[in-house]
Formats: structure tokens, C-alpha cells, sequence
């Protein structure tokens, strides 16, 4: 293979649209309601059966169960699929800056730590995707990552509209 071929392939390889706010937002907003549906039927249940009333202790348990279930549907999809439902259903995925895959420990980092810091302040740290050039919220600065629209994607959406065209 021409070395200048591979070279160019590797360059290309690099060069990804970056995923802006309301795309990422509309994605984040789908994720909630996953999230939320699986809080109810993993949760719910246990009012049933343990013959619970809501009282603020209950809702407290409650409450840390249903962030633990989301930090581990963020922390998971983000590792092993490189995306959530939501980001699936808008062609999104989470690399590291150098475009390869998120490993265990920058999935639970931005997921988990990131996560948290960007919500902390009044969500500012998600809003912060709007303004900033590259379109990274505070959990892509401290995990160094970037949410980017799915190359496969993109090649199934280009060969769709080719075909269409025909």
C-alpha cells in the first residue's frame, strides 16, 4: 500500500463532525426518558411488594437508586457502545481526542465526575456546548473527549440518499 495513501487514510480517519447543543440536548432529553422508564419498572416494585408509603426517607432511598441506575446507563452504553439510546437514535457518539473508543476508566470519569460537575452549577456545564468552538460541555473538557456524529452513520445516510436518488 502507498504509505501517502495510508497517511491520508489515518488523517481522514480524525476529521469527525462535532455534535452541537440541541442535537446533544434532544439526545440527553430521550436518555432522561429511558432513564426514567427503567427507574419506574426496576423501583416501583419495590412499593408493592415491601408494602411501602412514600415517606422522605423512602423517597431518599428512592432517589439514590435512581441516580445509581442512571450513572450506570450512562456510564455502560457510553463504554461499550460508545453511545446512549439517545445519542443512537441521533447518530451521536462519544470518542476520546484522538478518535478511538472510550475506555473503563474515561466512561466512568466523564459519566460519573463529568456528569456530576456539569449539572452541579445550573446545568451550566452542558449549556457551555453552545458557546464553546469545538462543542465541549465540562465533561468533555476533564475526560478529553467529544461527541461527534457516528461515521457509520453517515455512510449509511449517504448511501440512502443516493439510492434514493436513482
Amino acid at each position: 500500500m502507498n504509505p501517502h495513501m495510508q497517511a491520508s487514510q489515518e488523517d481522514e480517519a480524525l476529521v469527525f463532525r462535532l455534535a452541537g447543543f440541541w442535537i446533544r440536548t434532544l439526545a440527553y432529553l430521550m436518555d432522561l426518558i429511558v432513564v426514567s422508564a427503567l427507574s419506574y419498572l426496576l423501583v416501583t416494585p419495590f412499593f408493592s411488594v415491601f408494602g411501602l408509603e412514600v415517606t422522605w426517607r423512602v423517597l431518599t432511598v428512592t432517589f439514590f437508586y435512581i441516580g445509581l441506575i442512571g450513572s450506570l446507563y450512562f456510564i455502560v452504553m457510553t463504554k461499550v457502545l460508545g453511545q446512549t439510546l439517545g445519542k443512537m437514535l441521533f447518530g451521536l457518539r462519544v470518542v476520546k481526542a484522538d478518535g478511538t473508543p472510550l475506555d473503563w476508566g474515561t466512561a466512568i470519569f466523564r459519566e460519573g465526575v463529568g456528569r456530576f460537575l456539569a449539572q452541579y452549577v445550573f446545568h451550566i456545564g452542558y449549556i457551555w456546548v453552545a458557546f464553546h468552538p469545538r462543542k465541549k460541555g465540562w465533561h468533555d473538557y476533564i475526560a478529553d473527549t467529544y461527541v461527534v456524529y457516528d461515521k457509520e452513520e453517515e455512510k449509511r445516510m449517504q448511501v440512502r440518499l443516493g439510492v434514493s436518488e436513482q
